[in-house]
This record gives structure tokens, sequence and C-alpha cells, in this order.
């Protein structure tokens, strides 16, 4: 699956006319349009003219290279792996299933019922609390007629 989809990105990028993608070709020719002082001109192999008004810069991809910047290289900048956790799941195909989900529902062990469990069953806290009332009161009946201090309840 994953090679097969490096091998069709290559077919893709074969059909490029410039060095560059389409969608980042389009976008610099936009600005380059909207642009009022620098205009564009490809000269071809990666290389690009702009023209101001006195002067002309010949830009070079492939070396790095621009005549503005007096004859120095232009270095892109260094990537940074970006803040925060990684993606652990590859980028699916729109060809390619979704992963499937693990779907589980919760079963309440008191009565049997989907959707909550023993704990956070109602039903079950009722007659708990209705059992934890009647315990009190029977410890407290024996305590107090064994000992003449009331218990504290806590």
């Amino acid at each position: 699956m994953v090679i097969r989809r490096f091998q069709e990105r290559k077919d893709e990028c074969g059909k490029w006319k410039t060095e560059i993608p389409p969608n980042v070709s389009s976008k610099v020719l936009k600005a380059s349009k909207e642009s009022r002082i620098l205009r564009m001109i490809n000269a071809g192999d990666g290389d690009y003219e702009l023209f101001e008004y006195t002067r002309t810069y010949v830009v070079k991809l492939g070396s790095f290279t621009c005549d503005c910047v007096a004859a120095t290289s232009v270095i892109p900048p260094p990537i940074k792996r970006q803040p925060g956790r990684p993606k652990l799941q590859r980028k699916r195909e729109l060809s390619e299933k979704p992963r499937e989900t693990r779907s589980s529902s919760v079963v309440c062990q008191a009565y049997k019922q989907f959707g909550h469990n023993k704990r956070s069953c109602s039903k079950s806290n009722q007659s708990n609390k209705k059992r934890c009332a009647l315990f009190q009161r029977k410890t407290q009946s024996q305590g107090s007629a064994s000992s003449p201090q009331p218990l504290s309840q806590t």
C-alpha cells in the first residue's frame, strides 16, 4: 500500500512542468501578480528572473542562490520537530477502509443491563444506601447497649 502510494506520487511529480509543485507555483505566480514592485518570469531549470523598476535579479532554486542577496547562498530554514505527541496512525488513502474501532458496551453486574456499570447503577445505589442505613442503625443500637458513649459518624 505505502510503496504503491510512493510510486503514484512519483508519477504525479514527473508530470510537473517546473521543479516546484503546481500549487506552490500558482501561489508564487499569484503573489508576483499582486506585487507592485517585482515581476517574475520562469527562465527554466529552476531559474527565475525578478524584474524591479531599475534592476533584474536571478534566483536559482537548484543551488539556493539569489542575486538580490549579494551573491550569497540562500539556505532554507531548518526543519523543526513540531511540539505535541506524534500521530500514531498513518494517513490512509481514499480507497482504503478506515481503521475498525473497538466497540464495547458496559454491562451492569447487578441488573445485567447495558449502558452503565454496577457502580453507576441508580437502582443498585438506592438499595446499597438502604442497606448501609440499616447496618448503621443496627451497629448503633448494639453499640449503645454495650457502651454508654454514642458512635461518631465520619
